[in-house]
């Protein structure tokens, strides 16, 4: 089966193992060459770590698909948060209303937290002519929550492809100063403090750039980090419901204020009165009409995406530091044996930014990565070790 106008993402046979259907190309299809890539991805993300910016640069990457999915209402379509942005592919009928959304969100982040982002969009056609290949999967909660998986190098690509465009043929100016749609969007969680010692990021990518070598690398090792830490176990979700607090946060206050619209008193008065009720429903395990709060702290772990394939393999998993020391000989191994690159970083906790659009069916994701920009610090590792071989694993 093969995307188009008229077969959806939504009609794509999910899996719901992640050890057992991660790499299996039975539960993926090809991306169509007249798909479009779209990049979010924030410029000087060392400074931004550096200035404790972290949280902000989160939101924002979440801020991006939430502005894609209120652009396209109707459309399910996949896209995946990377950290610090977001990547999605979508039909070219779309491009108006992706334009406008990404020109919005540049703007909005830049005037709202002082941060950079560079957005673009690139043609599948274009990444295939570069050597490219990209395939989408969805793994279903047991919710119903989909959370999208890509399989290949054309992320890296088209991401490359922006970054080094210099004639704005892919990259895309700020050239509205309207807010972008947000509704959805939230970060009212506390950072996640791990039960055991760290919360481990990771990100693997395959040596091979050839799909099927490539795939039975990364599978392989899932299956063995999945032997020192079970990958599906609550110990190991960062966002498991008894790691979960909720407390009043000025940090996660800000964030919403500036992502409302209205006046600068509405919107304040509203994003406080949020809180503050939530608060109590939580702080109580209240129930009030159809919502359950028991119920939907329950469902943010499997609703999270703390472990999925873009490209790489990225994880973040709450690890004692001998199992985090077991993963780490286990990979570097691996990488001295060339058959992968890696990059890991023990952060001291997870952070979650959630997108909600319907909190009494389980239709909520929760987006995941480590704190001090853990998904980041694990990325420039890899890209260290990449560099140090001389490859360009893309």
């Amino acid at each position: 089966m093969a995307l188009n106008s008229t077969i959806s993402f939504s009609s794509l046979k999910p899996f719901t193992s992640f050890t057992g259907n991660a790499f299996d190309e039975d539960f993926y299809t090809d991306i169509p060459h007249d798909w479009l890539i779209v990049i979010a991805d924030i410029e000087d993300s060392t400074r931004a770590v550096e200035d404790g910016k972290y949280e902000q640069v989160n939101y924002v990457g979440a801020a991006c698909i939430t502005a894609l999915n209120n652009a396209m209402p109707e459309l399910d379509f996949p896209k995946v948060f990377g950290g610090d942005g977001a990547h999605a592919v979508v039909p070219p009928d779309n491009l108006p209303v992706v334009i406008k959304a990404m020109q919005q969100m540049t703007h909005w982040s830049q005037r709202q937290f002082g941060l950079r982002l560079i957005t673009g969009i690139v043609p599948m056609y274009d990444v295939v002519s570069s050597g490219g290949h990209l395939s989408a999967g969805k793994m279903r909660s047991s919710t119903g929550v989909d959370i999208a998986m890509f399989r290949g190098n054309g992320l890296d690509i088209a991401e490359s492809m922006v970054k080094k465009d210099t004639t704005d043929r892919y990259r895309l100016t700020s050239a509205t100063s309207n807010t972008p749609d947000l509704t959805d969007l939230s970060c009212r969680w506390s950072p996640i403090t791990p039960t055991r010692d760290h919360m481990l990021c990771i990100i693997v990518s395959a040596h091979s750039d050839t799909p099927g070598s490539a795939d039975n690398t990364l599978s392989s090792v899932v299956h063995l980090i999945n032997n020192i830490v079970t990958l599906d176990s609550s110990d190991t979700m960062p966002a498991s419901a008894d790691k979960l607090k909720f407390k009043l946060r000025l940090t996660a206050m800000r964030k919403e204020i500036a992502s409302v619209r209205g006046s600068l008193w509405k919107r304040v008065l509203s994003v406080l009165g949020i809180h503050m009720f939530a608060r109590a429903l939580f702080a109580f395990s209240m129930r009030v009409g159809n919502f359950d709060a028991e119920q939907y702290r329950s469902e943010i772990a499997g609703n999270s995406d703390y472990i999925k394939v873009a490209g790489s393999v990225k994880m973040v998993l709450d690890c004692t530091s001998s199992q985090a020391d077991d993963i780490e000989i286990l990979l570097e191994q691996q990488y001295q044996s060339q058959q992968l690159v890696y990059g890991v970083y023990r952060a001291k906790k997870a952070l979650m930014t959630c997108i909600t659009p319907d909190i009494n069916s389980g239709n909520h994701i929760h987006y995941i990565d480590g704190s001090d920009g853990g998904l980041w610090q694990a990325a420039s590792a890899l890209k260290q070790r990449l560099a140090e071989v001389g490859g360009n694993n893309r």
